[in-house]
């Protein structure tokens, strides 16, 4: 597993916004290498957009000079894009939150291949919701194949709990009114508190949400499926719900990132809670299509959990066709982290010809680490997120790998 040397310098691109610490959470990669990427900073709700050419460099035809920034309303809670998904071969619609109605509220934007906004899409590029009265955060979002986008978070109900939340958009961004009525929905979810924090839709219509919930036990990995009318799929898990844990009593933890196989098994990443001496590891597991663990993956137990250095998570994965799965994320020695590449082959155990005993580990700055990566039409694997060696300061970083043949 080596980087890209085609690519940026030896393999690594950064992309500076002037004035602000930037973050890459998605990226969208093109068939030819370039890539989209999009982001925010905890301290501004704007969106901050990236587009690279194949060879890492910034393509001076999208936005200014490479980069385009989309103003949003200051609220708090909002850090800009946190997701991005392509709604057709040209545009695509980028995540973020912003004020609606007085509240923190879901925002979704659509763009064109230049980088500016879409004027028909939603009101002038922007389509929002309130799915939950207290206010609600986007975290994840997907666009289904007929262009509809279906959008999660977490949010508070009026009850004040925190719980998940969805919204489907039509592909004009208006609310879905056939998604539970009036286009959003709250999912009750058990005691304690739930946040959603990625979605995948089945090839059916049938929508799969993961994320956290703290309960009496500690943190869960909680998973919902809902029907395509967002109602919950009553034969998965008790009550369309499903909760487990990587580890006993476990402290933190939850699902970043989910996707679904083909024959219909559920693959989810994030963090698996922390051992003895609090140190953050990998969790990674594997779901039957009824919501039961897989015991054919991670020697019987459905998930596996891998330390990488001394702290480490899990934001993306990367599916392959023979079944190996890559967890993307960041991990490194203490005080420090990096880009994280884990290989998990189809019985989850770590993949020793990737990397060091299934394990790549990238420093980009002093502190890095992924927040989405994918493949590219020529099997390369790019990987997007942040770098920063000061707290006040933060780039967009990319990194690009050939795969092992």
């Amino acid at each position: 597993m080596a980087l890209d040397s085609s690519f940026g310098h030896g393999g690594v691109v950064t992309v500076d916004f002037p004035g602000v610490a930037a973050q890459a959470n998605a990226v969208l990669i093109g068939q030819d290498g370039g890539a989209v990427l999009a982001g925010g900073s905890q301290a501004s709700p704007n969106v901050l957009l990236a587009r690279l050419r194949p060879d890492g460099s910034l393509d001076q035809r999208f936005g200014s000079g490479g980069r385009a920034i989309t103003p949003l309303s200051p609220v708090d809670g909002a850090q800009g894009a946190v997701a991005m998904a392509r709604q057709t071969t040209e545009r695509f619609v980028v995540g973020a939150s912003s004020v609606v109605a007085g509240e923190l509220g879901f925002a979704v934007l659509g763009y064109r291949p230049d980088g500016a906004l879409d004027p028909a899409f939603g009101v002038a590029g922007l389509a929002t919701a309130l799915p939950a009265p207290g206010g609600a955060a986007l975290q994840a979002l997907t666009v289904a194949p007929d262009g509809k986008i279906i959008a999660v978070g977490g949010g508070t109900d009026a009850s004040g709990n925190a719980t998940f939340v969805a919204a489907r958009f039509t592909q004009s961004g208006g609310l879905d009114p056939t998604f539970d009525g009036d286009g959003t929905r709250i999912i009750d979810t058990p005691e304690g508190d739930a946040l959603a924090g990625a979605v995948a839709q089945q090839p059916d219509g049938r929508l799969v949400l993961a994320g956290i919930a703290q309960i009496s036990n500690g943190a869960n990995n909680i998973f919902v499926r809902l029907n395509p009318d967002g109602s919950n799929d009553t034969g998965f898990g008790q009550g369309g719900l499903v909760l487990n844990q990587t580890m006993p009593d476990q402290d933190f933890g939850g699902m970043s990132e989910v996707a679904v196989l083909l024959d219909g098994r559920i693959v989810a990443t994030g963090l698996g809670g922390t051992d003895v001496d609090f140190r953050g590891q990998i969790a990674t597991l594997r779901l039957l299509p009824d919501g039961s663990l897989d015991t054919s993956f991670g020697d019987g137990r459905g998930f596996v959990t891998t330390m990488v250095g001394q702290n480490s998570v899990a934001k993306a994965l990367v599916l392959f066709h023979d079944g190996d799965a890559i967890g993307a994320g960041a991990g490194g020695p203490a005080g420090t982290s990096a880009f994280a590449l884990v290989d998990y082959q189809v019985d989850g155990s770590l993949d020793e010809k990737f990397g060091s005993s299934g394990i790549v580990l990238t420093p980009i700055g002093a502190v890095s680490g992924i927040g989405d990566a994918g493949l590219d039409g020529s099997r390369r694997l790019l990987a997007a997120g942040g770098t920063a060696n000061t707290p006040a300061e933060g780039s967009f970083a990319a990194a690009r790998y050939l795969l092992p043949t």
